[in-house]
Order: structure tokens, then sequence, then C-alpha cells
């Protein structure tokens, strides 16, 4: 397995380098680009003049920011499945963008922040923040270098698999992901690599009624991963790829010892129909490799089908359905279990009532297979959401959330219902 990795890094590599060493004929070839996919335009992102905000330019730099008071209530804070908690709950939600808009080049980042202020449970109240920054390099008209940071600080959701039922808040941990990578585009041929680095960190948990911490140090990791993609036009309107992905998690502790390696090989299709869709699915084959198969606490290894895409269908320019299947291997966290596969699917709806008022449905399921112990669960989550907007400067937002998540097998996990009630004002400079 080692052997295979190594050299699926080395053709990686070798596929890089000679894009590098290619790119600069790319200034003699055509300038269409048959991977672009903007004919149609979603719902959701088609600019209203009289009531959509206007960014704030800064000489060559665009500048989106908002801030956002939401009053929220929650029928089942700690996600219990008996005797549930109910309170209200304030969510502030500041955010910031900016980007270049150069003839060549590219720089972009943004902040996000989520400060949530329960009323009763105090301990539930926490703030998350995020952040981005990204830059591209344009080599040359097909060719180009690019490199992308990101950072989250903030706290998991109680509904995660690993959360402790008698953990006294939600579990805070920091995330930091960087990548550097390049990008080919020639006549009917694009070549995209990139490595990077994915660092998670968790700390302990205070416990209900005192006593020692929670530990989480178990889960910290750090994740080394290089992803490859070639694709062919077969026409301006469909291409056909090959991807891959590997990637090395290093854990901090070595008791349990839960590092491994994770590889992934998918083909699939990129189009824009005139009928009109537009969309990417990409099916292969993963395999999660325990590097210490013989230690029990490590997990097993296991492999499977790996699925990835996404459709958005626009019905009429009034109404844009989207939906999205994903299957891919996780580490769920928990102390007994380290291997799991996921699928993901989720619909959504988008729908323009009025030019100002927007109408959307979005449903989402989980269904998380434990490898390692005998459980299964089945999460859903649905909205229903009204967005009124006022004029350039201010909205209002309203939806109801409904979640729910059941369990089987030997080792059941938390089951639970929870409705979230929520509107607000969001603010445009």
């Amino acid at each position: 397995m080692q052997n295979s990795l190594k050299k699926y890094f080395r053709s990686t590599l070798m596929l890089a380098g000679a894009s590098v060493v290619i790119a600069p004929t790319a200034l003699a070839q055509s300038v269409d680009n048959p991977f672009k996919r903007d004919r149609f335009l979603a719902v959701t992102d088609r600019y209203q003049p009289e009531y959509d905000p206007e960014p704030v330019r800064l000489g060559s730099t665009i500048v989106d920011s908002s801030v956002g008071v939401d009053v929220r209530s929650d029928d089942n804070v700690f996600y219990a499945d008996q005797n549930p908690v109910d309170d209200t709950l304030f969510v502030f939600t500041p955010r910031f963008r900016m980007r270049t808009d150069w003839a060549n080049h590219e720089l972009a980042g943004g902040v996000n922040v989520e400060h949530r202020e329960y009323q009763d449970q105090d301990s539930e109240s926490a703030t998350d923040v995020s952040g981005n920054l990204r830059g591209r390099l344009d080599v040359s008209r097909g060719f180009s270098l690019n490199a992308s940071l990101r950072g989250f600080s903030g706290f998991e959701e109680r509904y995660a698999p690993a959360t402790i039922g008698n953990a006294a808040e939600p579990t805070p941990y920091d995330r930091t992901t960087g990548e550097v990578g390049a990008a080919f585009v020639r006549d009917r041929i694009e070549l995209t690599a990139a490595v990077g680095q994915d660092t998670r960190d968790y700390d302990n948990v205070a416990r209900v009624g005192g006593g020692p911490d929670i530990a989480q140090d178990y889960r910290d990791v750090t994740e080394q991963y290089l992803r490859a993609r070639a694709s062919y036009a077969v026409s301006p309107n469909v291409a056909v790829f090959v991807q891959g992905r590997a990637a090395d998690l290093d854990y901090d502790q070595s008791v349990p010892n839960r590092d491994s390696k994770i590889t992934s090989a998918q083909v699939g299709l990129d189009f824009e129909l005139s009928a009109p869709f537009r969309g990417d699915v990409a099916v292969g084959y993963f395999k999660d490799d325990k590097k210490d198969d013989a230690n029990l606490t490590s997990g097993r290894d296991f492999d499977g089908v790996s699925i990835d895409g996404n459709l958005h269908w626009f019905i009429t320019e009034l109404t844009t359905l989207s939906f999205s299947a994903q299957r891919a291997p996780e580490d769920p966290g928990l102390p007994n279990s380290s291997s799991a596969s996921v699928t993901r699917l989720g619909a959504r709806a988008d729908h323009e009532l009025l030019r100002n008022v927007l109408i959307s449905v979005d449903l989402k399921s989980t269904k998380r297979a434990y490898e390692d112990i005998s459980r299964e669960d089945e999460f859903f989550e649905g909205s229903l959401g009204v967005g009124y907007k006022l004029n350039k400067h201010a909205r209002i937002d309203a939806s109801y959330t409904r979640r729910d998540q059941t369990s089987s097998g030997a080792l059941v996990g938390p089951e639970f219902d929870q409705n979230v009630f929520s509107i607000g004002l969001r603010l445009y400079p």
C-alpha cells in the first residue's frame, strides 16, 4: 500500500511538472474554454438592481459586508431523546468578503462570525469564527498557480457523532487547511493538481457535575493530502474526467492508534445541457487502510464505492432545483470507532415568488454506517425559508427547521427530534 501511494504521488507530481513545461505554448491556443459552465443562472444568483446590495469598491478591490441578527426558538437545545429543554437564542452574524478585479491574477478572502447567545442555557452560548484567503497567479492564458488558507475556531454541534451526553458544553475545536495547486487548460484538456494539509485540534470538555474533563485529544489529527484531476472536453458542453485523492492521517496520540491512509479514484462526467441542466457526477472506489491493523483499537481496514455528484435543474428563470449525493469514509471520532462510511443526499428548491421575495425548501439526509462497531445512524434535516428584500440595504429572513436522528445496532447512538423557528434581519452598508 505504501509503495502504491508513493507511485500515486510521483505520477501526479510528474503530471503537474509537465503542465509547467507545456503551459507557455497555451498562449497560441484558442481563447475559448470548453470547461466553463455559466450559461444558466440560479434564482439565488440572479441580481435584482432594485433590491440587491451593491458592493463597495476600494480601488481595484470589491468589498461585500453585512451584519445579521436572528431570533430563534429551539425546542430541544441538548438534542435529547426524552425531557427536551427549550430555549430562545439570539444569533449575531457579521460577514466580510473581498476580492480583486484585476485583469490577471486574483486575491480574495473573507471572515464569518456567528455568535449564539442563549437566554436560559448559558452553557450553550458560543462563538464560531471562520476565515479564508486565496490567490491565483496567471502564469499564462492557460496556466495558473493557486494557493488558499482556511481557518475555523468554534464549537462542534451537539448532534455530531462524537458528542458525549454528559458534556457540560459543546466540544471546542480549531481547524486549519492550507493548499497550493496548479491548473492547466489547453484545447480540450484540463489538468488540475494540489497538495495540502488539514489540521484539526479538539479541546477537552468539562463534565456535568464536575470531575475529570472528557478527553478529546485522541481526535487531534494532521492530514496531508494530494489530489489531481484530468478532464477531456467531448464537446463545449460535456467533459469526461478521472480524479484521485490520497491522504495520510497522522494522529497526535499513539494510543489508541488511529493513523490511516485513505485513497480514492473516480471517473466522472461534467456537463451543462440545453435541457437545461448543469452538474457533475463521479463514481469510483475508496480504501481506508489502517497503519496498525494488528491493534484492534486502531480500527478496521475497509473499502467501498465512492460517489460525488451535484445536479442543478433550471426549470424556469424563477425556479431552480438542486440535488447532491456523496459517499465517502470518515473518522466519526468515537473512542471505540475510527471508521465509518457516510452517505449524504440532498435536494433543494428555490423559487422567486416576487422580485424581492424568495422561497426555499432544503432537504438533507445522512446515513452513517460504523465499521468498528455494530451501529448505524440516520440523520435528517429539512427546512423551509422565506426571504424578503426590503431594499438594497436590508432583508428579512424567516425559516422553520426540523432535525431528527434514529440509531440502530448493538451499540445504539443518541436519538432525538428538534424544531427551530427563526426570524432575522440582515443589513448591508
